[in-house]
């Protein structure tokens, strides 16, 4: 027997509680440990025993309990020294006792199975795979379909600080025996250990895990659908989150006509830990199952399901947010708009805007790059025309086929509905688009906006255009596509006016939605200057756009800055009244300033600069008059009594002592 200790004196106290999912609490600059000695209080927190930082020593600051790292482990997994030893060497992968060497896996679902006591087999049976050092959990919908994948390190040691993680772009969803056996109880778990716990046990059943205590209603609705009429038994762990987690859990498979049972937790330790180290694990499942209970919903608070009017609050966290949505949606059009986004297009009257958007349609369907930049992802597109005979609808996508050098396999992908002369609004077009459902198209055009208005709507009133954009932002939801809405422009001189400021109506209209497309008359004949601001894109610049038709093309030689104003009347200009010629401004010399601004009185030098600025000769200008001045013998410089300062007067100082005469 190995009775060297040193490579397990060598670990961290905190880093063994934890790899034995002993809880750890920082506390005074210690870790602490739940005492194993001492009684429990009935408190979910009972940290007595603080981990020396110097040495593998936990000592009880309650009842006195000592222990070292072997002791530790002891006490909690209830086992012998030598198994203590062993199991701290396995966990940590160390070299075992007699120098046996250390322990090679297969793979890292060997390893885990090895660390945590848990049976390849059972691993597999829940679809677990080896992923380089990382066992992943696939988490499914209730379609049968991989919506997820959960991963834990071979080794158990935890990941970014948690002992699985979500891999990121992916949603919850179930982990489990699927297929489900036909008959049986199934049993319903918080997470993945349990469930290999229960599967490695033997469990005479299914067994289905939710990720975590808080699953989502999309995990929650999957299993309502997968065990539906079932018998549940629910085991839950031991604190406030797992309680609230059994309670909900219960009540909506009672909803799905379930028969529900539930575990009470022992001593404070979910299923895996009172599994873990039995010898029998079949014998000690059988009597833990026997001690389910029905579940009473009377016990239990009820569900609190969205009001009617949809004002229950849905808030969650941010650090949730970032991780059931780590990306922005899918892109439709690169630079542009994204799957359930909303855009306008504006643009003015007979400025060819409906050609605009036709020609979009036909570089989407084609995944082509629209105007030239912007590239399209593909797919199947809608065109709603409110305003064009079918006939004249027909023609312009045949001509822009045609000019394209495209056919069938282009015009098969666009879907025309034409509701010209029919009265609907954005409350029928929701209704409409829920009959197409979502996944039907990838982008959907409306030409025009004011053909959906309410009947009583007014486009300049900020309250109606909210409600008929949260409409139209319903419709891009319910299709799962990008809603592009053609409107038109103000009357009136648009060109010193800001992207978002144009369009016809109140501010909410650029506002409220995603993107705000413009296209402009430019100066130059049948040209177009094309804008924008967009939301969930790096905006772009303006850019110039020739017609051709039947196409809009790229016009890189035009200067977006050149758009086209409105023409002005001009006025003929009214006679003017001769005048006579303005008199010649007389220039300043030094003999001019010197007459002017100095007197046979001395003054400071101060005084007579100020008054040459009074009459307007700037303080450079008048140094230097003065100067010249001077050097003319048209002024000279007097000096008075003990006075620091400097006079200047047109005559010379008397040479007589006291002053001036």
């Amino acid at each position: 027997m190995n009775t060297d200790y040193a490579d397990i004196d060598a670990l961290a106290l905190g880093d063994i509680a934890r790899r034995f999912d002993i809880p750890v609490k920082r506390s005074g600059g210690k870790d602490h440990v739940p005492c194993p000695n001492c009684e429990p209080d009935g408190t979910d927190n009972p940290h007595h025993c603080a981990l020396a930082s110097d040495r593998p020593v936990a000592h009880c600051i309650k009842c006195g309990w000592s222990g070292n790292s072997v002791q530790l482990v002891q006490a909690f997994l209830k086992c012998g020294h030598k198994e203590a030893c062993d199991q701290i060497r396995a966990r940590f992968n160390l070299p075992g006792g007699n120098g046996h060497a250390r322990q090679v896996y297969a793979d890292s679902l060997h390893q885990l199975a090895a660390v945590r006591g848990w049976t390849v087999e059972a691993l597999k049976a829940l679809g677990a795979r080896a992923e380089g050092p990382c066992v992943v959990f696939p988490m499914q919908d209730a379609s049968g379909k991989e919506a997820g994948r959960k991963r834990r390190r071979g080794d158990n040691q935890p990941i970014d600080g948690k002992k699985s993680k979500t891999d990121h772009g992916c949603h919850n969803g179930l982990i489990g025996t699927f297929p489900l056996q036909a008959d049986g109880p199934v049993a319903v778990v918080e997470g993945e250990a349990d469930a290999a716990a229960l599967v490695t046990a033997g469990f005479p059943g299914a067994v289905i895990a939710t990720p975590g205590a808080t699953p989502g209603q999309r995990v929650e609705q999957a299993l309502q659908a997968v065990i539906h009429g079932r018998e549940a038994i629910l085991s839950p762990q031991n604190d406030d989150a797992s309680r609230a987690w059994r309670d909900r859990i219960a009540r909506i498979l009672l909803n799905a006509g379930c028969r529900v049972k539930f575990v009470p937790p022992a001593g404070g330790k979910d299923i895996d830990e009172r599994l873990r180290h039995e010898p029998d694990k079949a014998g000690a499942l059988e009597k833990i199952m026997a001690e389910a209970i029905p579940f009473d919903s009377s016990d239990a608070p009820p569900i609190v399901e969205p009001a009617e009017d949809d004002a229950a609050p849905h808030y969650v966290t941010a650090t949730a947010l970032i991780h059931d949505h780590p990306n922005l949606r899918e892109p439709i059009i690169n630079g542009i708009g994204r799957r359930g986004e909303v855009f306008n297009v504006v643009s003015g009257s007979k400025l060819r805007k409906s050609w605009f958007v036709d020609n979009l349609a036909v570089d989407f369907v084609t995944a082509g790059l629209w105007l030239g930049r912007f590239q399209c992802v593909g797919g199947r597109a809608l065109i709603i025309d409110l305003e064009l005979h079918r006939g004249t609808i027909s023609g312009r996508i045949r001509d822009i086929l045609a000019a394209r050098g495209l056919g069938a396999d282009a015009s098969d992908l666009i879907a025309i509905e034409s509701l010209r002369g029919r009265t609907v609004d954005t409350d029928w077009l929701v209704r409409y688009a829920k009959n197409i459902g979502p996944g039907v198209f990838d982008l959907a055009i409306i030409d025009p906006l004011y053909k959906l208005l309410p009947k009583d709507g007014d486009e300049n009133n900020n309250v109606a255009m909210s409600h008929v954009f949260n409409s139209l932002l319903q419709v891009a939801e319910i299709l799962q596509a990008g809603l592009g809405i053609v409107h038109h422009l103000s009357k009136g001189d648009q060109s010193q006016k800001s992207v978002t400021d144009l369009g016809s109506g109140a501010g909410a209209q650029s506002r409220a939605c995603d993107g705000h497309l413009v296209l402009r008359e430019h100066a130059t004949p049948e040209a177009a200057v094309f804008a924008g601001a967009v939301r969930s894109w790096p905006p772009f610049d303006p850019f110039c756009l020739q017609w051709q038709y039947p196409l809009w093309m790229p016009a890189p030689h035009l200067d977006p800055n050149d758009l086209k104003k409105p023409a002005t009347r001009r006025r003929k200009p009214e006679p003017v009244e001769p005048t006579e010629p303005p008199k010649p401004v007389e220039a300043w010399t030094a003999k001019r300033f010197a007459a002017e601004f100095v007197t046979s009185e001395p003054q400071m030098k101060a005084a007579v600069t100020g008054a040459a600025n009074v009459a307007r000769v700037n303080a450079n200008l008048a140094e230097r008059l003065l100067s010249q001045a001077e050097g003319m013998k048209l002024v000279f410089r007097w000096k008075i009594d003990k006075d620091r300062h400097t006079y200047f007067a047109n005559r010379q100082q008397p040479s007589t002592t006291g002053g001036v005469d």
